[in-house]
């Protein structure tokens, strides 16, 4: 009973631990490009050298555990639509999105508008991101207000448990009293050593809700004593190992 009890545990942390490897790694990639893509030019290194630097980290850790970086980066992509898809699911059905285990004290505000693509075939949604608010500060709401009589789209709102984390995603702390820009090089410092590790911090918050929400599949199938995708740890390095296989009798 007790080596089922550890052979469980040892399982799910697995499981977990995959998960939460998984939203992170997404949510730093997609943060990365976005942040590059909207955010302005002078903004850009006080976040993009710090997610680099974390790329590189994971790069290093899987390559130690003896897993091929391209073949992860394809697990990425097919298991991270997978699972995005499914914590949506499951994120409806339980409200575990409406739980706030930290408080997100600034809002973000963006208008959203439907303009044509640059092939010029088709139309996409362009999001105008404007500023960041307290969550406290009224000003949000006619910001909203506003953006929603000007973008053709409305508007909406996005909030962060750190202002460094928005100014990092595009958005103007302009109204936000601890936000000191580019005066001197001490307020450039200041920004370059905080708005990078805030905004992992929060990834890693944001990572850690999606992966215990995720868990709650392989804690369903254990009631029916069944694991899902792999059993222990060296089943799920020969789940990479068959994909790197298969990739490479591929080509």
């Amino acid at each position: 009973m007790k080596e089922k009890i550890k052979t469980n545990f040892t399982y799910l942390f697995l499981f977990f631990f995959l998960s939460y490897l998984t939203f992170f790694c997404i949510k730093i990639l997609t943060f990365l490009w976005d942040s590059i893509g909207s955010a302005k030019q002078s903004q850009i290194y006080l976040d993009s050298v710090w997610f680099l630097g974390v790329i590189c980290i994971v790069v290093v850790f899987i390559k130690r555990k003896g897993i091929n970086p391209i073949v992860f980066l394809t697990y990425l992509v097919a298991f991270g639509l997978i699972a995005y898809f499914i914590t949506v699911i499951l994120s409806f059905i339980t409200r575990f999105d409406k739980l706030e285990i930290i408080t997100r004290n600034y809002i973000g505000t963006y208008g959203v508008s439907e303009e044509s693509s640059s092939s010029g075939e088709g139309t996409i949604t362009a999001h105008k991101k404007t500023f960041v608010f307290n969550i406290t500060d009224d000003r949000y709401k006619k910001e909203i207000l506003e953006l929603s009589e000007n973008f053709n789209e409305g508007a909406d709102s996005k909030k962060f448990i750190f202002w460094q984390t928005a100014l990092a995603n595009g958005f103007t702390p302009k109204y936000i009293k601890r936000y000191e820009c580019c005066g001197n090089f001490s307020n450039h410092l200041e920004l370059y050593l905080t708005v990078g590790p805030l905004a992992i911090i929060e990834c890693l918050i944001n990572s850690l809700t999606s992966a215990f929400l995720l868990l709650f599949l392989p804690l369903i199938g254990l009631l029916f004593n069944k694991k899902l995708f792999f059993s222990d740890y060296q089943s799920l390095l020969d789940i990479f190992k068959r994909l790197e296989n298969s990739m490479s009798s591929g080509r």
